[in-house]
C-alpha cells in the first residue's frame, strides 16, 4: 500500500508539473504555492483519493530537482551556502516532513533547507572522484528499483526474518549490523535484478 500510494502520488505530481511547465516560467515559485495550498487542504479540510492531494504537495521537490538540472545559470555564493547549510542541517535534526500524511513542520523553513540541501548534493555529486560517478549514476537511474526492493523487503518479509532468526528472545541485533543487512538487501537485489535482466535481453538480441 505505502509503495501503491507513493507512485499514484509521482504520477499526479508529474503531470501537474508537466502542464505547469507549458503555462508559466516561474514553475518553481508556483509550484511552492500550489503545495503549500496542497498542505494546508490535506491537513486541515480534507484528503482526495488516489494520491491526487499528495502530488500536489510533491510538487515543490520535483520543481527543486528539475531546476537544479534545467535552470541554474550561476552558482550560489558561498556565504548563502554556508548559512543555507546550517538551516538544512537543524532541519534534518528537528524538522519532520510526511507528505503522505500532511505533516511538515517549520514550514516554509524545511522548504528552504530542501532547496538548500539538493543544491548541495548536487555540488558534492559533482565533485565526486570520476570512479564512483558510474555508482552514483547507476543508483540514480535505478531509484525506483531500490524503492521497491526495500519497500517489499523491510515492510513484509525482513520484518518477520529479523524477529524469528535475529531476535528469538527479544534481544535486538547491533544496529551496524542491521544497517549493513539493509545495505546488501536494499541495494544488492536490485543489481540481481538488473543483471539478470540485461543478460536476458543480451540473449534475445543475439537470438533474434
Amino acid at each position: 500500500m505505502v509503495l501503491c500510494g507513493f507512485f499514484l502520488a509521482l504520477f499526479w505530481c508529474k503531470i501537474f508539473y508537466s502542464y505547469l511547465k507549458q503555462i508559466t516560467d516561474k514553475c518553481l515559485l508556483w509550484s511552492f504555492v500550489i503545495s503549500t495550498i496542497a498542505l494546508v487542504i490535506g491537513r486541515y479540510i480534507v484528503n482526495l483519493p488516489f494520491g491526487i492531494l499528495t502530488g500536489f504537495c510533491g510538487m515543490v521537490f520535483y520543481a527543486m530537482g528539475d531546476y537544479w538540472k534545467n535552470e541554474i545559470t550561476a552558482p550560489i555564493r558561498n556565504s548563502y551556502l554556508l548559512v543555507g547549510g546550517v538551516v538544512w542541517v537543524f532541519c534534518i535534526l528537528n524538522a519532520q516532513v510526511d507528505l503522505s500524511l500532511f505533516v511538515c513542520h517549520l514550514y516554509p523553513v524545511s522548504m528552504f533547507a530542501a532547496f538548500v540541501g539538493t543544491y548541495i548534493t548536487y555540488l558534492a555529486a559533482c565533485k565526486m572522484p570520476s570512479s564512483l560517478k558510474p555508482t552514483l549514476c547507476w543508483i540514480g537511474r535505478n531509484t525506483m528499483l531500490i524503492l521497491c526492493y526495500h519497500t517489499l523487503l523491510f515492510f513484509i518479509a525482513f520484518r518477520n526474518l529479523k524477529q524469528y532468526y535475529f531476535e528469538p528472545n527479544g534481544v535486538t541485533i547491533n544496529g551496524c549490523v542491521h544497517l549493513v543487512f539493509e545495505l546488501i538487501l536494499g541495494v544488492g537485489l536490485p543489481i540481481v535484478h538488473v543483471t539478470i535482466k540485461n543478460y536476458i535481453s543480451k540473449k534475445r538480441t543475439e537470438n533474434a
